[in-house]
């Protein structure tokens, strides 16, 4: 066999295998919908947003997350003024 057949040997039975435990996959973790990533992948792009800092970063998204949840907090309060709350 040639270093090609080998590779595509190899390759159709770990595709071969993966079909296997598809059915088991699909029972254990339900719909697919359940199994998605997206949201949290959203949601680190959100917290890697914060960063300013990139010799301080776990610090530059904790001040950039307290000052978004601090507007956040004030702005349903404010009388009079348009925000995103009212």
């Amino acid at each position: 066999m040639s270093h090609g057949d080998v590779i595509f040997s190899f390759l159709f039975i770990v595709t071969v295998h993966l079909i296997v435990h598809l059915v088991e996959d699909a029972k254990l973790g339900g719909p697919v919908q359940y199994q998605w990533m997206y949201p949290i992948e959203r949601y680190l792009g959100k917290l890697k947003s914060y960063v300013r800092n990139k010799a301080q970063v776990e610090g530059s998204i904790a001040k950039g997350y307290m000052i978004e949840e601090s507007l956040t907090f004030c702005s349903r309060y404010l009388d009079g003024i348009e925000t995103v709350f009212n």
